[in-house]
């Protein structure tokens, strides 16, 4: 009988060591697991045929749990056929334990087998995923190439020695050498020898303490040209913090430091004469008083010159040409300065000049005379000769000022003075003068309210018939009574009107007030002719204009008008002067030279000019009968008159003896003191009234 004990008993240990067995695969394995109750052979079918589709752990440490599986089972599973020989079990003969020994490799080579197979998986997918990161590498160096050889700035690239290891296309644009020259050398190859050694033992002290360095550097051109550049140097380490590279970039800077010397030039001298600017000139002089430190009797003298009547060569011939005129006389002055002497544009037609060091004020006298006398020499433009005169006004340093703009102001003075003076001369400044250039100050503010606050207003010189002794017409005259400064003369304040711009509205207002005052005057059946002066500032392109506006606003008669016209308007611009005044004839109202004889007007010009009448100036009329000089200046001036068809009108009669005289020599009218002083509207009305120079009607004219 069998010994089912035994066979009970080697069963269980068999399949208990199935079991620790199956339990180490389950380890490999996790979709691997068996039971008591589907058996161990069921479960190894399973694996078999299931196996390619479960996952397996593959790594490494499972290696020698794999073999151990394999080494130890197959060497006790034939020590049990041993023992079941010995023992005379019939249960589990040698072919059986064989097969179970061979089913045992069989699984732990299909273990081993599907591990090499999933490592073998797992470094194709390093290799691809190192490959895919190469290639992700390449990529990147590639754009960095392209940024390297793309960029703008010049880069270099050096090692640890400092020597040249790679440059970009920039580089070589930049520099002129190819990346041949460059490559081995050392960067110092294109200094240009402007730094000094302690220059660069700063630059590489910043470099080894902070890794980077920046700022301007000037280096060389392969063709020699030196020039600036922006140079950023950066210091790349290693892990161990040893340097590797310098890495250089850099731009030329040429066309900024260009432009940035452009816009010093600019703001310190004058685009039109190159000469230093106002600017620069104050802060010359403010250097020359502290360097002088007060000593001396004449340390140095500051000049304004201004070009008399400067505008009106622009007005009449353009500022091209007015452009021309101060370049030529800035070069004049270029020549005429002294050594050490400083010359600037203030604006317009101003000039300054210091003269340093001076030993007296004669030789400044002297100096200054020089200048007026070179500036007033002809110059041609265009075919014309121009004469262009100067006005300087010098102030003295330390007596006149201590500071550059005390200097300046009392200069100004000293000029404002020398044309008060008639111009084309040179004025030192003297305390006084403050004074008489703070009330023209005054005067100027309060000139510029006096149209607003309603100051200005219009009287009437009457004008008689010589032959008849009727009242033949009237000049409108203009008076200014300032609520600050009080009742201020048209000598003071006309001239300041021309040279501040305000005779412009002033003269504009005249005009209109005049022609309303006419046309009320006519309203009343008053026909008087009403003289009105225009300055040579108004005389322009649009005054026929004005004249037109202001008649037909007022409703006052063209034919009543007379436009009144100095010598200095008429020679402006002979041209121009010409089609004026045939535009005013055509408007129908008289024209009239004023202060004839007075200007530097000739016989050859006048003829030129349509005119209606001449007005003698009271200078020629004041001492006659018994100068026997105007005596014969007035008998010419009414032979002119009477050759070129023109009335005359003698100005400033205050004698019976002028009057009569006159009236012998055939002059037509006459206006002066003798016969009235300038009467306000309402005085002016009673004297027509009583005159009876009313306008005849319509029909009475027609008769």
């Amino acid at each position: 009988m069998p010994c089912y004990k035994g066979v009970c008993s080697c069963n269980r240990s068999l399949f208990g060591f199935l079991r620790w067995l199956f339990e180490i695969a389950a380890g490999a394995c996790p979709d691997f697991t068996v039971t008591r109750s589907n058996g161990y052979i069921p479960a190894l079918f399973h694996l078999f045929t299931a196996g390619p589709n479960m996952s397996f752990r593959t790594d490494a440490t499972l290696m020698p749990r794999y073999l151990t599986v394999g080494v130890i089972g197959a060497v006790l599973l034939l020590l049990l056929v041993v023992l079941s020989d010995l023992m005379g079990s019939n249960y589990l003969d040698s072919r059986g334990a064989l097969d179970l020994a061979a089913a045992v490799i069989l699984l732990v080579s299909l273990f081993y087998g599907r591990w090499n197979k999933a490592l073998f998986a797992r470094y194709q997918h390093d290799i691809n995923r190192r490959e895919l990161e190469l290639t992700r590498n390449a990529q990147a160096l590639q754009v960095a190439a392209r940024v390297f050889d793309a960029s703008r700035e010049g880069i270099i690239v050096s090692d640890a020695n400092n020597r040249i290891q790679a440059v970009n296309s920039a580089y070589c644009e930049i520099t002129g050498y190819s990346a041949e020259d460059a490559i081995g050398r050392n960067p110092s190859f294109m200094s240009s020898g402007r730094h000094d050694a302690g220059f660069y033992r700063q630059l590489w002290h910043e470099l080894e303490q902070q890794d980077c360095w920046q700022g301007e550097v000037w280096n060389r051109r392969k063709n020699g040209e030196l020039y600036p550049e922006w140079l950023s140097i950066n210091v790349h380490r290693n892990a161990e913090h040893q340097i590797e590279n310098y890495i250089a970039t850099f731009r030329d800077i040429s066309e900024r430091k260009r432009a940035q010397e452009r816009l010093s030039y600019l703001a310190s001298y004058d685009r039109l004469t190159d000469l230093p600017n106002q600017h620069l000139f104050a802060e010359q002089v403010s250097q020359a008083i502290v360097q002088s430190g007060g000593f001396g009797e004449l340390v140095f003298a500051v000049l304004l010159i201004d070009l008399d009547r400067f505008r009106n060569i622009n007005d009449s011939l353009g500022r091209e040409i007015g452009d021309r005129v101060l370049q030529g006389v800035a070069g004049r002055l270029v020549e005429l300065m002294p050594q050490g002497g400083i010359l600037c544009r203030q604006g317009g037609d101003e000039f300054a000049v210091l003269l340093p060091d001076e030993p007296s004020l004669l030789r400044v006298g002297a100096l200054v005379q020089t200048l007026l006398t070179q500036i007033a020499q002809p110059v041609t433009q265009q075919g014309q000769e121009l004469i262009v005169t100067p006005s300087i006004g010098v102030a003295v340093y330390p007596q006149d000022g201590n500071d550059y703009s005390t200097l300046l102001r009392n200069a100004d003075a000293a000029l404002s003075f020398a044309k008060a003076q008639g111009r084309n001369q040179y004025q030192f400044f003297m305390p006084a003068l403050n004074r008489r250039v703070s009330k023209r100050l005054q005067t100027e503010n309060a000139l510029r309210q006096a149209l607003s606050r309603n100051e200005l207003r219009l009287v009437y010189q009457p004008q008689y018939s010589l032959s008849s002794g009727g009242l033949s017409g009237s000049e409108a005259l203009l008076r200014w009574h300032s609520a600050v400064l009080g009742p201020i003369g048209p000598a003071d304040f006309i001239p300041l009107a021309e040279e501040t711009g305000l005779i412009g509205p002033i003269g504009d207002w005249v005009l209109r007030s005049a022609c309303e005052q006419g046309a009320q005057w006519l309203a009343q059946g008053i026909a008087m002719p009403l003289a009105v002066n225009v300055s040579a500032c108004q005389f322009r392109p649009e005054l026929p204009a004005k004249v037109a506006h202001a008649l037909q606003d007022s409703g006052f008669e063209a034919h009543l008008l007379v436009i009144e016209v100095t010598e200095t308007a008429l020679m402006q611009d002979l041209d121009q002067t010409t089609q004026l005044l045939l535009q005013l004839k055509k408007l129908g109202v008289t024209v009239a030279l004023d202060d004839f004889g007075t200007g530097h007007s000739s016989l050859a010009y006048l003829k030129r000019f349509p005119l209606d009448k001449l007005k003698i100036d009271r200078s020629f009329v004041s001492g006659l009968p018994e100068d026997a000089d105007d005596s014969v200046i007035i008998k010419a001036m009414l032979d002119v008159a009477r050759h070129m068809g023109l009335s005359v009108v003698a100005e400033g009669i205050e004698t019976l003896q002028q009057q009569d005289f006159l009236a012998s020599l055939g002059c037509e009218t006459g206006q002066g003191y003798l016969y009235a002083k300038p009467l306000s509207t309402r005085q002016m009305t009673a004297r027509l009234a009583a005159a009876a120079m009313y306008e005849p009607q319509p029909e009475l004219r027609q008769a």
